[in-house]
């Protein structure tokens, strides 16, 4: 399905698509699977979702990011919103004019990979109470 057909194939199918979700009983299709080459010439491993969960994911990410973005240390740039390169950049710039003498950069390479999902999910029902939120989130 391309970008062009998405927006009319939602529109009409979206009570059908909303409501295994919201009921807890969606089972998901399996992504597609592609590689990416990088820069530095290995291959990145890439799940596709199906189109309908591309639509539900940017849903879902808005309401973790509402909810994690307070605990966040405000030197933490990295995978936040709002937050950018040039932003850590600058404020390394100007910890070091106040005389700081380390800046410590992390970058991990392919983090998300490495999630543990039987280790996320039991940190994510004790915050989040609405169960079929937790079901899009097992989905």
């Amino acid at each position: 399905m391309t970008v062009d057909e998405r927006s009319g194939y939602l529109k009409h199918h979206w009570p059908a698509i909303k409501a295994p979700r919201l009921a807890g009983t969606y089972q998901p299709q399996p992504a597609l699977r592609i590689e990416i080459p990088q820069p530095h010439g290995r291959l990145r491993q890439r799940g596709l979702p199906p189109v309908t969960d591309r639509v539900i994911q940017p849903a879902i990410a808005q309401v973790l990011r509402w909810m994690r973005e307070p605990p966040f240390h405000p030197n933490r740039y990295g995978l936040r919103r709002m937050c950018s390169a040039q932003q850590a950049l600058h404020r390394a710039q100007s910890e070091v004019i106040k005389g700081r003498k380390w800046v410590v950069a992390l970058d991990f390479d392919s983090v998300f990979d490495r999630v543990k999902q039987d280790r996320l999910m039991p940190k994510l029902k004790a915050e989040i109470q609405d169960k079929a939120r937790l079901g899009l989130l097992n989905g």
